[in-house]
Order: structure tokens, then sequence, then C-alpha cells
């Protein structure tokens, strides 16, 4: 078995296997982010993206087009996350897109606020807004670079 695939191994030594799912998933995107980690979401989708196989099945994308920006190292990335209107504080010290009450949506990672029902969010470029009430926040769950 030295040089027998490892899944030949697993199922001569009875152990079940998942099934294999596609290799890819067609992802939609949804939106842009500048280099101020400022989304702009689109009403329809900008285009459509391969992604991760084990990606949740309503997974959208967002295009990083931050050239000429502190953030240029992320250029063209597409970052992936499952949209929600909720907010769970196990989101704390997680790369999401957060939506802010005004309407705004942001990329950064989620901080506990100074003041109650508050959060700080430190931008991915550089920066950070603090003191803000957020309306969702969206853990990244893959960056594609």
């Amino acid at each position: 078995y030295l040089q027998a695939p490892l899944e030949e191994v697993l199922k001569a030594a009875g152990i079940p296997l998942a099934e294999q799912k596609a290799e890819a998933v067609r992802v939609k995107i949804v939106g842009t982010c500048s280099g101020e980690m400022l989304v702009n979401m689109q009403p329809t989708a900008v285009a459509m993206i391969d992604g991760h196989r084990d990606l949740p099945r309503d997974s959208v994308a967002i295009r990083m087009q931050t050239l000429g920006s502190a953030a240029s190292y992320m250029d063209g990335w597409v970052l992936f996350f499952s949209p929600s209107n909720a907010i769970d504080p196990s989101m704390v010290n997680q790369m999401c897109v957060i939506e802010l009450i005004t309407g705004d949506r942001r990329i950064g990672q989620l901080q506990r606020g100074y003041q109650s029902y508050t959060y700080n969010v430190v931008l991915l470029g550089g920066g950070a807004l603090e003191d803000i009430e957020v309306k969702s926040a969206n853990p990244i769950t893959w960056i594609k670079t």
C-alpha cells in the first residue's frame, strides 16, 4: 500500500469515505470593494467565478479593486461569504463583510466597541472605525488570490 492512493488504503481498511463534491462551485460576484474597504454591492451579479468545492451553496463574492491604495496588495482578490442579516458575538476577531446601520458595508476585523452595543472595525487597508452600530456581519469563508 505504500504507492496506493490514500482513498484505496482507507477503503481497504473499511473506512467509509464521504461522497466527493464537484471540483468547484460557481459563485456570483455581487460587488466590489475599494481601497478604503468600502463595499459597493450591485443589484445583479457582476460576474460568476469558480469557488472552492466546500463553500456553502449560498455563498457570494466581492472582488477587491484596490489598485493605488494602501491595500493594493489585495487588488484582484475575491472574498467569499454567505449573506446574512444577523450579527453573532462569535464574529468578534474575524474578518467580515460588515453592514453598518447607515447601510454602508465595510471589510474588516470586527472588535468589541468601547460603548454598549457598539463595535470597532479594523479596516484591512489600515485605519479603524470606532464605536459604530452594526446591522450584520458575515465572516469571510474563503479568499481567492
